[in-house]
């Protein structure tokens, strides 16, 4: 592994997009049964999806999965970014 490799994702773009997908679920999913479900405590899962904390990356991979969504849904270019090649 390169010696910069971070296994942590440090995204205000997952935490938006964690959160639109967990309440976007009918009916409603809550903080509490995801984490159960990702196997996280609901505090950590709340911390993730408020950015406060680094996400590792295998938690982005058991969210996508879960949510049926590529990593790229939770990783990529945010819809309201700039593209940068113009």
């Amino acid at each position: 592994m390169p010696a910069d490799f971070d296994p942590y994702l440090n995204n205000e773009l997952f935490a938006k997009r964690l959160k639109e997908l967990r309440l976007s679920r009918s009916p409603r999913l809550s903080q509490e049964r995801l984490a159960r479900r990702l196997k996280v405590s609901r505090a950590t899962l709340a911390n993730y999806e408020t950015g406060r904390v680094a996400i590792p990356m295998w938690f982005v991979c058991a969210a996508a999965e879960y949510f049926g969504v590529p990593v790229s849904e939770f990783v990529g270019k945010d819809d309201a970014d700039e593209d940068l090649s113009s």
